[in-house]
């Protein structure tokens, strides 16, 4: 629970995965600008998503890297300047082990079965990962810029053709969703 968080340690996520993509993002973008070209991808994952329980530093650090790469497509417009965010999937790493454990450890059941689904073959596939990040550097992307891309829900192969009319939307956006 979020009163049973190590500070420290919660901070140190923050900064690795919302500071750290900042700082990568602010140390390229001044060349990419100068060069009129470049392709920015940030990784986003599942926890910008979904909110899960006892994950509070790493879910909020991937929401916000996904605003962060909204607000810089908003502020590079008219640049040649791509960034989108990229959700891998649940990938079989050592942080979903660690994840598993702590998840088993605190009695988060839900959790606990997600990681070992994940570690014991069922996780998504790092080579589709690698290619949607492939895509995304790539000049099939095009103009695609400011949108969050799962790997494993979005059908990333099909995206080119349809990419004025996702620009024009707020498809792939984090935005609420209300009552009409």
């Amino acid at each position: 629970m979020l009163q049973d968080n190590d500070v420290a340690e919660w901070i140190n996520t923050i900064q690795v995965n919302l500071v750290g993509t900042f700082l990568c993002c602010r140390a390229v973008l001044p060349v990419m600008i100068a060069q009129d070209r470049g392709k920015i991808v940030n990784l986003a994952r599942a926890g910008a998503t979904a909110a899960w329980r006892n994950t509070t530093a790493y879910c909020t650090s991937k929401v916000a890297v996904v605003r962060l790469t909204e607000n810089i497509w908003l502020e590079l417009d008219g640049k040649n300047v791509q960034v989108n965010s990229l959700g891998p999937g649940s990938i079989d790493t050592q942080m979903w082990v660690e994840l598993r454990d702590g998840a088993e450890r605190v009695g988060d059941q839900d959790l606990f079965e997600l990681g070992k689904r994940v570690t014991s073959g069922g996780g998504a596939s790092i080579d589709r990962a690698a290619e949607l990040a492939v895509f995304l550097a790539s000049d099939d992307s095009g103009k695609l810029s400011g949108r969050l891309i799962n790997a494993v829900a979005d059908d990333f192969e099909n995206l080119a053709p349809r990419i004025p009319e996702i620009m024009a939307s707020d498809a792939f956006i984090l935005r609420k969703v209300g009552l009409d």
